[in-house]
């Protein structure tokens, strides 16, 4: 669980972290029982990564069970936090701002250079194990002062699985927020769609309200509401698991129709405008292997660098939405480069003759409109690059 941050380079970096790995140095500690940790001290810091960010490492929940074991937590003050303060002061925890008396300090996000204090064991998202160049920085501070850093990412159970992932929310939410950039992003090129009446995931209070916006959306889409001139709109899911299972949930709330990898270009050409068109794509739909022969799940997990992606040439160009679930790995096949994206999203006036569009109604530049990698939970709405 512990890794040990020992970079000189950005390609050193990430051999260290994946030689860390093969030889189990990541696997995660054993759970202790409550009495070791009587009289410890554990601070929760304040994020300042991002405006939005309102995450927090611990609830008031956990805290409470950590303070009646005998743990002292401290918890610098934040209004921007989903969780209120006096919540975690009702749960015995200590609001100050000075949390220099912690040995650990907790939080979410990446932490500026300036706020780290020196001998201390930090736990959050640092984005540096794949060797994140604009990351590299926080690296080298974090050797200087002597900082040891437990990365959720790399925390694992005895068989490899990481025990800090994303979950189903984190597709639900992922989800939410690409429909509302697509009706932002479909407004920019001169239409009105259903998709302008649902918010940004943090405008609601809870998912239940979220899709509630959804399927009032998705009710206009089936009674004829969509601008013909767009066409037929096809959503691209990668991976089956937690979180392209909860991009999913929300996008069946919308009028929709699954059809197979291989009938994709078929309703992206000629498909309804009253549904949304939907493609789960697997391992096996666009994974060959460099030299020859059939797709082996074994070999792909043990040598990926053995195969190549073709889902840029044979998924993406009938995909106007393609939603990210997979998680990559320094060695594995790119699914999209940027030069593929500029490709893809070059002007091509004519990927629909059939559809009649005028000055008011034009047609679109491209296919591809957005992705939503929720892998690394960032939205993307393409402009021509």
């Amino acid at each position: 669980m512990l890794v040990l941050l020992l970079n000189r380079s950005p390609l050193e970096a990430s051999h260290r972290f994946h030689n860390l790995l093969r030889n189990g140095g990541s696997r995660a500690i054993a759970s202790r029982s409550y009495a070791d940790v009587r009289g410890k001290i554990l601070a929760i810091r304040r994020e300042d990564q991002s405006v939005w960010e309102r995450r927090a490492p611990l609830s008031p929940t956990n805290v409470r069970k950590l303070v009646r074991a005998g743990v002292k937590v401290l918890v610098q003050p934040s209004n921007r936090r989903a969780y209120p303060m006096q919540a975690y002061a009702n749960a015995g925890a200590i609001i100050q701002e000075d949390i220099g008396e912690a040995p650990v300090i907790v939080g979410v996000k990446q932490i500026p250079i300036d706020f780290l204090l020196p001998n201390k064991t930090y736990c959050f998202f640092s984005h540096t194990i794949k060797a994140q160049e604009a990351n590299m920085p926080l690296l080298d501070a974090m050797l200087e002062k002597n900082i040891r850093l437990v990365d959720y990412e790399k925390m694992m159970d005895e068989n490899g699985q990481r025990v800090v992932a994303f979950g189903k929310y984190a597709g639900v939410a992922g989800m939410i927020n690409i429909l509302h950039g697509l009706g932002l992003r479909l407004l920019a090129l001169g239409h009105h769609t259903p998709f302008m009446h649902i918010g940004p995931a943090h405008n609601y209070r809870n998912s239940g309200m979220a899709r509630q916006a959804v399927r009032d959306s998705g009710f206009e889409v089936a009674i004829g509401m969509m601008p013909k001139s767009i066409g037929p709109l096809t959503f691209v899911f990668t991976g089956s698991g937690n979180v392209s299972q909860g991009a999913q949930e929300i996008f069946q709330d919308l009028p929709h129709e699954y059809v197979p990898p291989d009938m994709l270009q078929k309703v992206a050409d000629h498909g309804a405008t009253n549904k949304i068109y939907a493609c789960e794509v697997g391992r096996r739909d666009h994974l060959i292997r460099i030299k020859g022969g059939p797709f082996d799940a074994k070999e792909y997990d043990e040598h990926p660098s053995r195969y190549i992606s073709i889902f840029s040439k044979k998924i993406a160009p009938y995909a106007s939405v393609i939603i990210n679930g997979i998680y990559w790995a320094p060695n594995s096949p790119k699914l999209i480069t940027i030069p593929d994206a500029k490709v893809l999203i070059r002007s091509s006036q004519s990927h629909l003759p059939w559809v009649q569009t005028s000055l008011g109604s034009p047609p679109l530049p491209h296919r591809l409109l957005a992705i939503c990698d929720i892998s690394k939970a960032q939205r993307l709405c393409l402009r021509n690059v």
